[in-house]
């Protein structure tokens, strides 16, 4: 009986490691992290459909630039707020001043995956052909408004797709959502309400709960602007501020600062470097959780 009950032990303390070793990531690499893969292969990487704090709204427009974007860029301004906006490259060149102007008001500028990359045809992308794309249109942004985007938006359905989440990953890309959508060229009343139904929502002042979420606004929709002008009121008065995506998701820099050439080079400096303290403290992991093993089927 104490045999058999040993033999259990051991069997059980085997399993835990192989888990654990499942979890963990033996990358020397010192560079981009990754998202870790359960032994079920899902992955870890968070989509963020709301903003850290109670209280902040991450406002987002999609789709710009537009004729209305300065429309909204002047509401903005006026109101002394910012937002982030995700431009589809190929619209800049026509819109450049626009674009420009963006950045100049102090708001953010994100990337719109390309519209003619359909849902199915990512879906049918390697992970090394959607960061070819993603860095592709990111860099029609940098070239033309000397920031690198951080923060992109895939078109819908495709959020979850394993093979763009890690290419978003391992571009240093931030994907996020929404739970309130201002689109369909509404009339601005039909705006506002669906705003306003919103705040309410979520503002529990009880219990010191404010709104707290991301939203999506169609940059080019006719009545945007104008429904933009009632709105920014109806947020301060259900105690909520307009914030820009770095902001909402606590994040401390609102663009990429490395390139992928750059961040392959240093992964591939730090991978070669025996002083990587990463790469030390990985070995010895492993090392300790082989001999465990051993030790226990003995």
């Amino acid at each position: 009986m104490a045999t058999n009950s040993l033999n259990s032990f051991r069997i059980t303390v085997i399993i835990v490691v192989f888990v654990v070793l499942c979890y963990v990531d033996w990358s020397a690499s010192g560079g981009v992290q990754r998202a870790r893969r359960s032994p079920l292969s899902t992955r870890s990487t968070k989509i963020y459909n709301s903003c850290e704090k109670s209280g902040e709204l991450g406002v987002t427009f999609d789709e710009g630039p537009s004729k209305v974007t300065t429309d909204i860029l002047n509401i903005l301004k006026d109101n002394e707020v910012k937002a982030t906006f995700h431009l589809i490259p190929s619209k800049i060149a026509d819109n450049l001043e626009i674009s420009k102007k963006i950045i100049e008001n102090g708001n953010i500028v994100g990337l719109q995956l390309e519209s003619s990359l359909d849902s199915e045809k990512i879906k049918n992308m390697k992970v090394n052909e959607l960061k070819e794309e993603l860095e592709k249109e990111a860099k029609v942004i940098k070239d033309a408004l000397n920031v690198n985007p951080k923060f992109v938006r895939v078109p819908e359905g495709i959020e979850e797709n394993e093979n763009i989440l890690q290419a978003a990953e391992e571009l240093e890309l931030f994907i996020t959502t929404w739970s309130v959508e201002l689109s369909g060229d509404k009339l601005s009343s039909d705006y506002i309400k669906i705003y306003s139904d919103a705040l309410k929502e979520n503002n529990k002042d009880d219990n010191k709960t404010y709104p707290q979420f991301i939203d999506r606004n169609k940059d080019g929709d006719t009545n945007i602007s104008e429904a933009w002008k009632e709105i920014i009121q109806l947020v301060k008065s259900n105690n909520a501020k307009i914030v820009t995506l770095d902001t909402c998701l606590n994040i401390k820099e609102a663009y990429r600062t490395n390139s992928k050439n750059s961040t392959s080079s240093s992964n591939s400096a730090d991978s070669k470097s025996s002083a990587n303290p990463k790469s030390i403290s990985s070995i010895y992991l492993m090392a300790i959780s082989i001999i465990t093993i051993f030790i226990f089927l003995l």
